[in-house]
Parts: C-alpha cells; structure tokens; sequence
C-alpha cells in the first residue's frame, strides 16, 4: 500500500519545543503506519503538556490531511 500520508519537511514545532529526539525518530519514520504509531506515542508521552499535545494535533491533521481535533477535557 502506498503511504498516503504527508510529512512536515520545513518548520516542525517538534523544534520549537526543544525536542530533538523525537524529531529525529520523526524524520526517520517511512510508513504511514509508523507515523500513525509515533503519534500515538507522543500523544501518550507528552498528556501533561497541552501546548505540545495540541500541535501534535496539527501535525496528525497536516498528516492525514482531515481536520483532528482533540477531545474536551471534561471528558
């Protein structure tokens, strides 16, 4: 299957927040399936940090090309 999903190249707020580590996993990623699974991870990862789950959102969004929301945090 081919990878349908896109990657950010230029400008990753995963830079923005210092984390060199998980943008060098990220850059490395190939298939949609690991980028579905990095995400995934990160999302779990960074739960206490709601500035940088929320730009993961964008990023999932960028990816997939469909608007991703997050879920209120009343739920």
């Amino acid at each position: 299957m081919a990878n349908v999903m896109k990657k950010i190249t230029i400008g990753n707020p995963l830079a923005f927040f210092g984390l060199w580590s998980e943008l060098d996993e990220y850059n490395s990623l190939k298939t949609d399936r690991e980028l579905v699974a990095f995400f995934h991870r990160m999302l779990t990862k960074f739960s206490d940090r709601p500035l940088v789950c929320n730009f993961l959102y964008v990023m999932l969004s960028f990816s997939a090309d469909h608007n991703v929301q997050s879920l209120p945090e009343s739920l």
